[in-house]
């Protein structure tokens, strides 16, 4: 399992503090590979920072924080 130094949820309506907390614990909890699969499977904007083997961190996130947040649109 890879470790993950941190999830983010966002969502484009109006979510509670409690459920966002709530699906960032389970998506950490299941990891990057499960937790963007299920996030994927559910139109949820999540993502993932993920460190390498060399210190170097990726960002891996689900199609909906791309284009929530990446987009540019807000």
């Amino acid at each position: 399992m890879q470790e993950t130094l941190a999830t983010t949820i966002t969502s484009s309506r109006v979510i509670r503090a409690l459920v966002a907390d709530i699906l960032s614990t389970a998506l950490f909890v299941m990891g990057p590979d499960e937790g963007l699969q299920w996030a994927e499977s559910r139109g949820i904007a999540a993502c993932y920072l993920v460190p390498d083997r060399h210190s170097q961190v990726s960002m891996r996130a689900t199609a909906a924080f791309r284009k929530s947040v990446l987009s540019g649109d807000n």
